[in-house]
């Protein structure tokens, strides 16, 4: 492996960047570029066009709020890629890792395409079936803009931050804010024939998967390219991210907010549709979020074209659709999140043509329906949802457009007049269009649903508005000839399920507090323990059967709820207030180890309705060092951003570190310890205790967390969220300089007990000894240890099961819960 450093801020040249990646690429190998540390505080702009990277390469910046690559509103920034052809097998991926840099106006449109990569891709990164990861990186300020004057191929849009195809993008405590992915226009024989698809305002993903970790995707934007005088408008998704099919999406500790998408507007004299939208904040095949915010965030259908006369007899254009405030998905899964403050809105309808004798045109047409709208927070086929919160989202209908005016007699007697011909009538008005429904305030599922242990409350329904009808023409009053019908209004748009519509299973969940006459819609299965506000709506739900609290329209129930605030954890919740309904009557069918952020999932004379479980006593710090020891009791400790101590004494609790090197001591009892970012030592004590990692970032080779007292016998376990590690190896005794060059051992050879090397796989764990000392590493995504993205955990002293010492493979079950 080569080093190379990086001396100027020069485009070109001896010791720019440009010419280190050129020295990198011709060398076959993992290399690494630095910079030199008097660069602090500069940018370097590119005027030469993106930088290729060809072969395995870490960047290694000084910082991101240190160090600048700009592309000058000239050129994308980096295009990643060894030179497969576009849509080629590629048997030679790269890694690729950017860390401490800050990438901002990257320009890409059908004027900068280069090889491999296709017109208005990626803004500032290009990534072509390889794996790339960020690492304390921003991406802000660029942008993907398709032709506004295009052929087909040039005027898509994808990918204002990232466009990914095939590959791998894992991005770890960065920011991807800002950027614009902007469709253009598509032209045949030089008439506007459709808008194109601008998506995925920060990050575009074709197929491959995107992982976000502890990180922030805010404020980018995909818009569709103007509307179509005659054929079509592409439908805009992703405002964050947005993934093609068979694409993964996987969302942990990151912040999903303020993401826009919006839809084309059609403006020309021929009416047409405005163009649909889905996914503000994310959008894909396969959505997962964990222990994340996804708010704020608003997808809005474009608005439809009025016919302004009869041209050809069109009436107005409809609305666009607008599905997923908040996330657009086929498989959504979410946990220990909070889903809030997103807005699904659908277009307005164009109005109807004012009639056209002198086309031959004697009525008004009607005037177009508002688009609907669908999941103010989620949208999706199918959902998996437990430990969450539903809040303050809203899917509004778009309204209907006014019907145009039927002509008058004496406008069609002047136009055939001419001719001796006389039209003893006037021409009806045109039907005000149908406001547009509004599905699903909260969470809108079309297929199947399993809900647990969640709430889902004060989100909205407000359906559109039906358009007046147009008037009828004038008749002659003095020949008999009366005037014409007057159009229809329109009528106001369906609202259904103000906090909750689809089929499926609920379980001791709160749906309750929503603003529309019912607060769920669709035929359901009864998991037991539900506290349902009003559920005229749906069937399913009786009460007092199945533990189930069901109120109706004249007698709702008020789950006494706060407002949506801190209660500790990585995400606002609604604790429950002093004689709620929902305290002690739930139940814990997945027998979760813990509420939405980490409190004991059952304290008190039994579990809550919801995604909040009251602890018996609850302790947050602030971003001082904090010193807590709670009682006796279920007790929930949490200690912020500084250097903590939490001894949860005996009882059930749960013991959250936050950032800085914390201390957690369980002591007696069952108790659930997450130590958090950096360099934290736990101890469970006596009991059953599990120690939860919420991502691999949280313990890696630059700061190992140590657990002082794992013993399997005594029922201590892992967790690591998402999901689990596949396999569990033991790599037994291995040797090494550094702990580093131990870890590369272990993942070479993780099976102590079978001849050869058996290295370690994707999403595999490993435990092995290093002198005196123990380990457990669980590999990312990527084959090979990477010490920025791989879990590394100091387990000395750990216990394993009966028979275990020698084994090369243990059971994953025997140690992760």
């Amino acid at each position: 492996m080569a080093v190379f450093t990086v001396t100027n801020l020069l485009d070109n040249g001896e010791g720019s960047l440009r010419q280190a990646i050129a020295n990198a690429n011709s060398l076959d190998g993992a290399d690494t570029i630095e910079f030199a540390s008097n660069l602090s505080g500069g940018t370097i702009s590119l005027t030469s066009g993106e930088l290729s990277i060809t072969d395995s390469l870490t960047l290694e910046g000084l910082g991101s709020d240190l160090l600048t690559i700009s592309g000058s509103d000239l050129s994308r920034i980096f295009n990643i890629n060894d030179q497969t052809e576009y849509y080629s097998y590629n048997s030679n991926i790269l890694d690729v890792v950017i860390s401490g840099l800050t990438l901002t106006n990257g320009f890409v449109s059908e004027n900068t395409q280069s090889f491999n990569a296709p017109a208005a891709s990626g803004g500032a990164i290009y990534n072509y079936d390889e794996n790339l990861t960020l690492i304390d990186t921003v991406i802000t300020g660029n942008t993907a803009a398709g032709d506004p004057f295009a052929y087909y191929e040039n005027a898509e849009a994808l990918g204002g931050g990232i466009f990914n195809y095939s590959g791998t993008v894992t991005v770890i405590d960065s920011v991807i804010s800002s950027n614009t992915a902007q469709g253009g226009t598509v032209l045949l024989d030089f008439i506007r024939e459709g808008g194109f698809v601008g998506s995925g305002g920060g990050i575009y993903s074709r197929t491959g998967n995107v992982t976000v970790i502890n990180s922030t995707i805010s404020d980018n934007t995909a818009k569709t390219g103007r509307g179509g005088d005659f054929v079509f408008t592409y439908e805009s998704h992703g405002g964050g991210i947005a993934g093609g099919f068979n694409s993964t999406i996987t969302i942990t500790n990151s912040t999903i907010s303020n993401n826009t998408v919006v839809g084309a507007n059609t403006t020309n004299i021929y009416s047409r549709e405005g163009g649909d939208a889905r996914g503000g904040g994310i959008s894909g095949d396969n959505v997962i979020v964990n222990n994340s915010s996804i708010t704020g965030n608003t997808v809005l259908g474009g608005n439809g074209t009025g016919s302004f006369y009869v041209y050809y007899g069109y009436s107005g254009g409809y609305g666009g659709d607008a599905r997923g405030g908040g996330i657009s998905g086929n498989n959504v899964t979410v946990s220990n999140s909070t889903i809030s403050g997103n807005i699904a809105q659908g277009g307005n309808g164009g109005i109807g043509g004012k009639a056209n004798v002198f086309r031959g045109f004697f009525y008004g047409t009607n005037g177009g329906r508002g688009g609907n709208a669908t999941g103010g927070g989620i949208s999706s086929a199918n959902l998996t949802m437990s430990n969450s919160t539903i809040s303050g989202n809203t899917a509004q209908g778009g309204n209907g457009a006014n019907g145009g005016q039927g002509a008058d007699t004496a406008t069609i007697n002047e136009y055939f007049g001419y001719s001796g011909y006389y039209y003893y009538f006037a021409g009806n008005g045109g039907n005000g269009g149908n406001g547009g429904n509004s599905v699903g305030g909260g969470v809108a599922v079309s297929n199947n649903a399993l809900i647990a242990n969640s709430t889902i409350t004060n989100n909205t329904l407000d359906s559109g508005t039906g358009g007046v009808g147009g008037s009828g023409g004038l008749g002659n009053e003095s020949l008999n000839i009366p005037n014409g019908i007057d159009g229809t209004d329109g009528t106001i748009g369906n609202e259904i399920g103000g906090g909750l519509s689809a089929n499926g299973t609920v379980t001791s969940t709160i749906i309750a507090g929503n603003t529309d006459n019912q607060d769920l819609a669709g035929t359901f299965t009864s998991g037991g323990n539900n506290l349902i506000g009003n559920g005229d709506g749906a069937t399913g739900f009786i009460d007092g059967v199945n533990d189930d609290q069901v109120g109706t329209t004249i007698n709702p129930i008020d789950p006494l709820l706060s407002p949506l605030q801190d209660n500790g954890g990585l995400t606002l919740t609604h604790t429950l207030l002093p004689g709620s309904p929902a305290i002690d009557a739930g139940s814990n069918p997945s027998t979760l180890i813990s509420d939405q952020r980490g409190a004991p999932r059952v304290a008190g004379d039994g579990a809550d309705i919801g995604a909040l479980e009251l602890a018996d006593e609850t302790l947050l710090g602030d971003q001082s060092s904090n010193s807590f020891t709670s009682g006796t009791g279920n007790d929930f400790l949490e200690g912020g951003d500084g250097n903590d101590a939490l001894n949860g004494s005996s009882g059930n609790d749960g013991l959250r570190g936050g950032a800085g090197s914390d201390r957690l001591i369980g002591s007696d009892g069952n108790d659930l310890l997450i130590g958090g970012l950096d360099r934290d030592i736990l101890a469970g004590g006596e009991g059953a205790d599990v120690f939860r990692f919420e991502s691999l970032a949280d313990s890696s080779l630059l700061s190992p967390d140590r657990i002082r007292d794992f013993n399997q016998t005594e029922g201590d376990r892992f967790q690591l969220l998402p999901t689990n590690p596949s396999t569990l190896w033991n790599a037994g005794d291995v040797t090494g300089d550094n702990l580093r060059v131990a870890l590369e051992a272990a993942y070479a050879d993780s099976n102590q007990s079978a001849g050869g090397s058996q290295p370690l796989g994707l999403n595999e764990a490993v435990l092995f000894n290093f002198g005196s000392r123990s380990y457990l590493s669980i590999n990312n995504t990527i084959s090979g240890f990477n010490p920025e993205q791989d879990l590394v955990v100091e387990v000395s002293g750990i216990v394993l099961a009966s028979g275990d010492e020698n084994a090369g493979v243990l059971s994953v079950s025997d140690y992760f819960v």
